[in-house]
């Protein structure tokens, strides 16, 4: 989230700030570019014509070169994360960076940087909503969070820590898939 701010700070220009965030896309969902004009996708604005690849986005990205904005930008995300041929692949980073978004167009007195900051601090305090009942994570992830159900893949290659954090996630049942019989963490 913070690399992302801060490539588009040092962007030189808006048409390389579009790219950024066409890339940025482009790791949070899957089929980005196949779905965009190749002009939006280059970072210019397109004529918007009946054959036009998903106008919608097309128009907003075109917008955001005009008058480049985090309010723009995150409807821009949100239109791209809504086409029926995108899936998200990184709910959780897209969703941030557009919690900083909406933090930024709140408080339009702070930088990208200190928006970003600010979310990230808050976030901390209030932890992160889990709302997905089947989660797949690193024990950095799932740390303070509990599961009715957990299972530890691979758990000889944990560390104590790591193996600490894992095997205390599950509130009704812990299945461990090792290779050995014995756990025996390295410090």
């Amino acid at each position: 989230m913070f690399a992302f701010f801060r490539r588009m700070n040092t962007a030189a220009s808006n048409s390389r700030r579009l790219q950024e965030v066409i890339a940025f896309a482009g790791k949070c969902m899957t089929q980005v570019n196949a779905n965009l004009p190749a002009g939006t996708c280059r970072g210019e604005a397109v004529t918007i014509r009946a054959a036009t690849r998903s106008p919608e986005v097309a128009r907003l990205a075109n917008e955001y070169l005009d008058n480049p904005s985090s309010g723009r930008l995150a409807e821009l995300l949100k239109a791209i994360k809504g086409l029926a041929q995108t899936n998200v692949t990184r709910a959780d980073l897209l969703n941030r960076v557009l919690g900083v978004l909406q933090k930024h167009t709140m408080h339009p007195e702070l930088s990208c940087d200190e928006a970003a900051e600010k979310y990230q601090r808050e976030f901390r305090f209030k932890g992160r909503p889990v709302g997905n009942l089947r989660q797949i994570g690193t024990t950095l992830l799932v740390k303070g969070l509990e599961y009715d159900h957990a299972i530890v893949l691979d758990a000889t290659t944990l560390s104590r820590k790591e193996l600490y954090v894992a095997l205390t996630r599950g509130a009704r049942t812990l299945t461990i898939v090792s290779t050995n019989p014995v756990l025996n963490p390295a410090a």
